[in-house]
């Protein structure tokens, strides 16, 4: 491809992302960067670009050309390890950050960062230092970073620290609320810690209203959205049945369906430790290996959809997600899938990885919805700020699994959270049975891993088993009306 014209060119990779032409984007960003890797506004282009179309080498190398483009400029520092970050590369972000975090005087940006990525390495007390620096630098005004901070911290037992949060909401409430929405789920955070139950669930919904004002959530395209999946799924072919062996699963991922704060990230991480598999996460990689063909909705299950007349690529998408995957995670081993969304991908996925485990947690309704209103997502998940949207979406989550056990049978193995928090020992060995995995004792040492957790569980996993959050919505039942009526009348 010749770049006669590079706005023309950035127009069409553009244009072709946005359409989900992922295979010309990706290629034209590959000719892009051979042809002229040196600008520093076109490399971050480049590596934003192909992070948001999972191509993680391509963003890699980009963010690095970045980062050369301006070695000295903070914000090009700052850009190249969000990217790499993205791209799984913590190690890589660390390295880069040391010489910034050993001048004399360090930006409070790069304070903030680094004292994420340590949190979510589980580096706690690493962390904190550079969090509360930061913090000092910004004169306790900065939102993002009493939300890093109050994820680690126990508020009840840090009077000093609670005082300090309570005391900065003067200022941050001049703010702009893209600046006062982290802070106040971070003060209800710390609320909740001090046992101040009603006035947490307030200031969580101060937060959640904020949230909802600044990106709105749209009930009606979610609705059709799953009406669709459940009626193909309900059409679907029988899938391949899977062959369950201690080796079947060399080659193929992992799934984990789930709604969020049910669980998922723990039973990523007690998979994660077992000697087999190589490493997961939260990444989407069925959404990137299914835009080529439309997406979700318009590859079938059946012999051919019903409106394009087409046939599903199967074949296809398990290689270019196993392609993904190589990038972000590497080949040598099995990878654990837990993105958000899977469940909307189940009949693609049995079809595309016929060998490959599909597990479902499950966890107290009421608990979930308590859980996701105070989380404040760092992407997706606009339902959360709203205990009528909480009873709605799950509504239509529950309907789509049941729909897909109907149809699947076997090949969905539910595990309850209640049950794996109370008897471990009973639970996890038939989890690693259902995943063709053989007995581990490194599974029940989860949470001594080193590994990154890039969801907001990433404390609580760095803990052994605890049964403290089974009934945790108990505090603010008489809260929960919204949620409970809406939900139990569709129950």
């Amino acid at each position: 491809m010749r770049i006669d014209n590079l706005g023309e060119t950035l127009s069409m990779i553009a244009k072709a992302a946005s359409v989900g032409d992922r295979k010309s984007a990706v290629s034209m960003l590959y000719k892009l960067f051979d042809f002229n890797s040196t600008s520093s506004k076109l490399t971050h282009f480049i590596a934003n670009t192909a992070v948001s179309l999972g191509e993680f080498s391509l963003a890699s190398s980009a963010a690095l050309k970045h980062l050369n483009a301006g070695p000295d400029n903070v914000e090009n520092l700052l850009n190249c390890c969000a990217i790499l970050a993205e791209c799984g590369q913590f190690d890589q972000v660390t390295k880069l950050l040391a010489p910034a975090l050993a001048r004399k005087t360090v930006h409070g940006a790069v304070q903030h960062l680094a004292g994420t990525i340590f949190q979510q390495r589980g580096m706690r007390d690493q962390a904190r230092e550079l969090l509360l620096n930061s913090l000092s630098k910004s004169n306790d005004t900065r939102g993002i970073t009493w939300l890093t901070l109050a994820t680690s911290s126990d508020f009840a037992q840090d009077e000093e620290l609670f005082a300090r949060i309570v005391k900065a909401e003067g200022p941050i409430a001049r703010s702009p609320d893209n600046n006062k929405i982290p802070y106040y789920f971070a003060r209800g955070k710390a609320e909740l810690d001090r046992g101040l139950y009603d006035q947490a669930f307030d200031t969580f919904s101060t937060g959640a209203k904020l949230a909802r004002k600044l990106t709105p959530y749209d009930a009606d395209a979610e609705q059709q959205l799953y009406t669709s999946i459940t009626r193909s799924a309900r059409g679907a072919r029988e899938p391949v049945k899977r062959s369950l062996t201690n080796d079947s699963t060399e080659t193929n991922p992992i799934f984990i369906a789930g709604l969020p704060r049910s669980g998922t990230t723990l039973l990523e991480q007690i998979l994660t430790n077992h000697e087999k598999i190589l490493d997961g996460g939260e990444f989407g990689g069925m959404r990137w290996a299914t835009m080529q063909f439309g997406g979700v909705t318009k590859i079938p299950l059946g012999d051919s959809h019903p409106s394009t007349g087409t046939t599903a690529p199967f074949g296809e998408i398990a290689n270019l997600y196993r392609d993904i995957t190589a990038q972000r995670y590497g080949s040598n081993g099995i990878t654990v899938d837990k993105s958000i969304n899977n469940s909307l991908y189940l009949g693609i996925i049995t079809n595309a990885f016929p060998d490959s485990p599909i597990i479902h947690i499950e966890r107290s309704f009421e608990d979930i919805a308590w859980s996701c209103f105070r989380t404040c997502f760092n992407r997706g998940n606009l339902w959360s700020n709203s205990l009528n949207d909480i009873a709605n979406h799950f509504e239509l989550e529950r309907q789509l699994m049941a729909t897909w056990k109907n149809c699947l049978g076997d090949r969905v193995y539910t595990v309850n959270y209640e049950d794996l928090v109370r008897e471990p020992e009973t639970e996890i060995p038939r989890i690693l049975d259902a995943c063709g995995l053989t007995h581990s004792e490194a599974v029940f040492k989860f949470h001594e891993s080193e590994r990154a957790i890039t969801t907001s569980s990433t404390h609580q996993v760095r803990q052994p088993l605890y049964q403290t959050s089974v009934s945790s919505s108990s505090h603010v039942r008489h809260r929960m009306g919204e949620f409970t009526k809406v939900f139990g009348k569709k129950n």
